[in-house]
């Protein structure tokens, strides 16, 4: 597993906060019409509250939750293999599964940010570095 498929699911995550933001907006719809009056004939507006139809966004955020889900169980498979680490595992389960930024990652573990930031780079560049010798 590389960064790019890493990257994926941040990308995952911010297309579903898209469409549930646009489930909320599309919630509630407020409809006006003119209507005519029986005693009189004379039109008067009519306000109409109703929920507006966003199956097919529903659906999506199904299709996006489903993909999430597998990519998150293949993600801490992955993590699970740095068991000689375990500062490690819990900052990459942090960053990539739960989606956390640095800043809240040293909050949790205890570390300050720019350690955070360095463990990360530090293990990319091993990773590079060993994907770099098995190809030669």
């Amino acid at each position: 597993m590389d960064k790019q498929e890493l990257e994926q699911l941040v990308q995952l995550r911010k297309r579903k906060a898209r469409v549930e933001n646009l489930i909320d907006k599309f919630e509630q719809k407020v409809d006006w019409d003119w209507h005519y009056e029986y005693p009189n004939g004379r039109p008067v507006p009519k306000i109409e509250i109703g929920q507006t139809d966003c199956t097919m966004y529903l659906d999506t955020l199904r299709a996006l939750d489903k993909a999430i889900d597998k990519r998150i169980s293949t993600i801490e498979l992955w993590i699970a293999q740095f068991d000689d680490d375990v500062a490690l595992q819990n900052i990459l389960s942090c960053k990539y599964c739960d989606g956390l930024k640095d800043k809240e990652i040293a909050n949790i573990v205890g570390f300050e940010r720019s350690v955070i930031t360095r463990r990360i780079n530090n293990f990319w560049k091993t990773q590079t570095n060993t994907q770099n010798t098995k190809k030669v």
